[in-house]
């Protein structure tokens, strides 16, 4: 993260500017992404190899985990209404998530983004 932070720090914020481009200044095309990003960093990490749209699948997870409000987390998705964000999320209930999780882990499901809602809950 601290690598992605310092990359991005330099960059003006233009909205029509790619963060990541190619060398022409065009959009980096998913099968370059893949095969030589992505997919040797999921084999050096030991995890099963997987696309784009898992990682959205992911993301998409993630906010839900993080308490994100319904109507952000559809607006950031793309999605016109909350039953295609439910069907993007997957078949498995986030109540099942998390209780996998805290059997594996601990009581606690932390994520960067809801860290901060954790610290100040425990100060009051």
């Amino acid at each position: 993260m601290r690598k992605l932070k310092a990359f991005v720090k330099g960059r003006t914020q233009n909205p029509e500017e790619f963060l990541f481009h190619s060398k022409n200044g065009s959009p980096m095309r998913e099968t370059k992404v893949l095969h030589e990003a992505l997919h040797p960093t999921l084999k050096a990490l030991g995890l099963p190899q997987a696309g784009m749209h898992a990682f959205r699948r992911g993301c998409n997870r993630r906010w839900e985990l993080a308490g994100m409000n319904g109507a952000v987390q559809r607006e950031m998705m793309g999605h016109t209404s909350a039953e295609m964000t439910k069907r993007y999320s997957g078949q498995i209930p986030i109540e099942e998530i998390q209780a996998d999780f805290s059997r594996r882990n601990g009581p606690q499901i932390v994520v960067s983004e809801n860290k901060r809602k954790m610290k100040n809950r425990r100060a009051a």
